[in-house]
């Protein structure tokens, strides 16, 4: 046997493992890339799924919250009589601003959380007797509200640009994969 005979099917065959190898190496390079860009991609969207949920679950119980503590305010300073039925529904008030108020410290930041407890604790005191005029402690109460409103702006413009910055990641992750491959 000649050495032309065994050695060109060697070679050839040498060249067609070598290439099976890389070709495989190179496949599965561009799988992993793939499967990288595709949990970047679903990890943009819940994020992005998740803050808009936050922000819509807090804007629905700052709503609530507001709504309720109106209510409640406008019943007190509204109402003539001073009789047991007015009582009755000045606890129900409070107990419904209380439950929206927990809403809100519970889907918020703590600044905010505190805030809320804080002008819930003054709610309840309008209730009780005191020296000061109604006058006086419904003007109080009044600068807590816009304290608890800017605040509550504060937390609501947190969360959008939170919610904003994943909506962009979101959209670059998805312009950036087509680009890389």
């Amino acid at each position: 046997m000649d050495r032309k005979d065994w050695l060109f099917p060697l070679l050839a065959g040498l060249i067609g493992v070598i290439g099976t190898l890389s070709g495989s190496w190179v496949t599965n390079y561009q799988h992993e890339r793939a499967s990288t860009r595709q949990v970047q991609t679903d990890l943009a969207k819940q994020l992005a799924g998740e803050r808009a949920a936050e922000f819509k679950a807090l804007k629905e119980a700052g709503l609530r919250y507001m709504t309720a503590t109106d209510a409640m305010v406008n019943s007190l300073v509204f109402s003539t009589a001073r009789d047991k039925a007015l009582a009755e529904l000045l606890t129900e008030h409070l107990r419904t601003v209380q439950n929206a108020g927990n809403d809100v410290a519970l889907t918020t930041d703590d600044d905010l959380a505190r805030h809320t407890m804080a002008l819930n604790q003054s709610l309840a005191r309008l209730l009780m007797p005191s020296s000061k005029p109604m006058e006086q402690r419904l003007a109080e109460l009044n600068l807590q509200v816009i304290d608890w409103i800017k605040q509550f702006k504060r937390s609501l413009d947190v969360l959008k640009a939170q919610n904003e910055e994943a909506l962009s990641r979101r959209a670059s992750v998805q312009i950036a994969a087509p680009l890389t491959r």
